[in-house]
């Protein structure tokens, strides 16, 4: 079949071809190249969110630490050296402490050894009759609204706390909403143990957290960087401190999620790995995560994490746009070139050999005396190969028809 088209065409036909394979392989090594690009840097942004995520947490749980810190040797200097104590002193420095710091929500003092104080009532005590003096600061954000609450059994009755009195532990409990005085907060708790100079446990420190600000924060649509991403914080264990919806939080990552992939995150976080993974929701919506873990305090055995979640969807949309973008314009270059190559071959080769075949044609009629006349080629302003043949045609069928002419003549006389 090609054997039996035009020169021209043919010629066209094979340009063509070579521009095809030449702008696809061109345009394969830049969609594949641009890609990887495109791919690397959006795991890199999943891992520039999660450590400032981690790092902003981090300085606030570490805040959180150092405030009890000052806190617990405040109170201890004052135990240890005054006989009798005046509660509203100790009091005072819990307000000062927790009215200074815009993430503690409820601060409180634990001692078994009441014997010192003077005025306690029955706010102090919790429905066990148990000593607890309970501050909570109704304004986080701005200066005052501390003020002194109900006792409760609900703030003693945590493995952080117990930990902190039986094992001399600086303890974290888990993020979960806690229900004090009729109000529910997403919070966890920490504690700090007032250890007397015996080594002996004489009280606690110790705060609950709120964590509603970091939901906030962390939920925020303004801070996406990709259409549908999510920003989670794991405590301890795959424990759910922070998540879209808020009622998943003090749930563990892999009860809420049965995918293997949940799994992966928790082992992630157990073996303190900060790595980009494949995740998938519960909904089924495969994403590109970055898990980042961090300690809440230097020292600290307690081990958060931060995972940012984009869908592969929306990571893949810019790709899928480029590669798009990149065959458009291919096919429009390939047709501007295909379109110009056939306009100046048809031009500038195909017409003239058609001409020349004409000219041919019509000589050879001539010469067959099939016609009476002849044609020359007007094809004689170029200087190429077409054009010499051309002008070596017009003359032969020149010196032809005149010595034609002549033997006609001859016969004729």
């Amino acid at each position: 079949m090609f054997s039996n088209l035009k020169i021209g065409t043919k010629v066209v036909a094979v340009v063509v071809a070579v521009i095809v394979l030449g702008i696809g392989a061109l345009s394969t090594i830049i969609a594949i190249q641009s890609s990887s690009i495109l791919h690397k840097e959006a795991y890199k942004t999943l891992e520039t969110a999660a450590f400032r995520y981690r790092n902003l947490i981090k300085g606030y749980t570490e805040s959180v630490y150092i405030s009890l810190l000052g806190a617990e040797s405040s109170v201890r200097q004052i135990i240890l050296k005054e006989k009798n104590i005046n509660e509203k002193e100790i009091e005072t420095i819990l307000s000062g402490i927790i009215d200074t710091n815009p993430w503690i929500e409820y601060i409180y003092f634990h001692t078994n050894n009441t014997s010192q104080f003077q005025n306690l009532n029955s706010t102090y005590f919790t429905q066990s009759n148990k000593f607890l003096m309970l501050l909570y600061d109704t304004d986080l954000k701005g200066r005052g609204g501390v003020k002194l609450i109900q006792a409760e059994d609900r703030i003693l009755n945590q493995r952080s706390v117990n930990a902190a009195l039986n094992q001399r532990k600086e303890g974290v409990g888990r993020p979960q909403i806690f229900t004090i005085g009729g109000r529910n907060t997403l919070a966890y708790n920490v504690v700090v143990p007032i250890v007397d100079n015996n080594g002996k446990t004489i009280g606690i420190i110790g705060a609950l957290a709120g964590l509603a600000n970091v939901q906030e924060n962390l939920t925020d649509p303004s801070r996406s960087v990709f259409e549908g991403d999510q920003r989670l914080l794991l405590g301890d264990n795959g424990l759910l401190a922070v998540h879209p919806d808020a009622n998943l939080a003090g749930k563990n990552i892999t009860e809420i999620n049965p995918h293997p992939s949940a799994s992966l995150m928790l082992n992630l976080q157990k073996n303190k790995i900060d790595q980009v993974f494949d995740y998938t929701s519960v909904a089924g919506v495969k994403n590109k995560a970055f898990i980042a873990t961090f300690n809440l305090w230097e020292g600290s055995n307690d081990y958060w994490s931060v995972a940012v979640l984009a869908p592969v969807d929306s990571i893949e949309e810019p790709i899928d746009n480029l590669i798009i973008s990149i065959a458009v314009i291919s096919i429009f270059i390939l047709l501007a070139i295909a379109s110009i190559v056939f306009v100046y071959i048809n031009k500038a080769v195909s017409l003239r050999i058609v001409n020349l075949q004409n000219n041919l044609l019509q000589f050879f009629k001539f010469i067959n005396h099939e016609t009476k006349d002849t044609i020359l080629s007007k094809d004689t302003k170029n200087n190429d190969e077409l054009n010499i043949m051309a002008k070596a045609i017009n003359e032969n069928i020149t010196k032809t028809k005149n010595a034609l002419e002549q033997d006609t003549k001859a016969v004729e006389q």
